[in-house]
């Protein structure tokens, strides 16, 4: 969910048909998240593992698992089509993940920069390598800023959204 919100920022400034649902490909270690996302809604959620023995062919295993989570989704809700794609892999992988994609879903592949939505002191972004791992953080203070994806409430999910008064403080 966090990172939902992190690429609902994202979907305008794409310029694609909001009615279109995106594809988001999101891996952190050997662990890898499908989610899809409908104008600003989270559809569904797919997490898997990654096998240790899968090395150097990073790619097809994460197509697999986006294959296994359409599948699942049609399932669900038959109606969906894919229009945009949406990666938060390290910068290595994504060039081989994007043609994988864009073979497999025959849709438009872009990669998401988790700090281009947030400033930043530059030597930080510098240092570090992966920077798909701070989508989930960064999402999730977006969220608690000015939201613009519904939020789950996974304690009590049937209970109704309390509005905010903003007249008071």
């Amino acid at each position: 969910a966090a990172v939902a919100e992190f690429v609902a920022r994202a979907e305008p400034a794409s310029g694609s048909d909001a009615a279109g649902a995106s594809l988001v490909v999101a891996r952190h270690g050997n662990r890898i998240e499908v989610s899809m996302l409908r104008r600003c809604h989270l559809l569904f959620s797919h997490s898997a593992r990654l096998s240790d023995a899968a090395t150097g062919q990073e790619a097809q295993a994460i197509v697999a698992e986006v294959s296994r989570a359409l599948v699942a989704l049609r399932g669900a809700l038959a109606d969906v089509r894919i229009e945009r794609a949406w990666t938060l892999v390290s910068a290595s992988e994504h060039e081989q993940l994007v043609e994988a994609l864009h073979r497999r879903l025959q849709c438009e592949v872009q990669a998401l920069d988790p700090f281009t939505s947030v400033e930043r002191d530059a030597r930080v972004g510098d240092a570090i390598a992966d920077r798909s791992l701070f989508a989930g953080p960064i999402g999730m203070l977006l969220a608690r800023t000015a939201p613009r994806v519904p939020g789950l409430d996974f304690l009590s999910p049937r209970k109704p959204v309390v509005k905010r008064d903003e007249r008071k403080r």
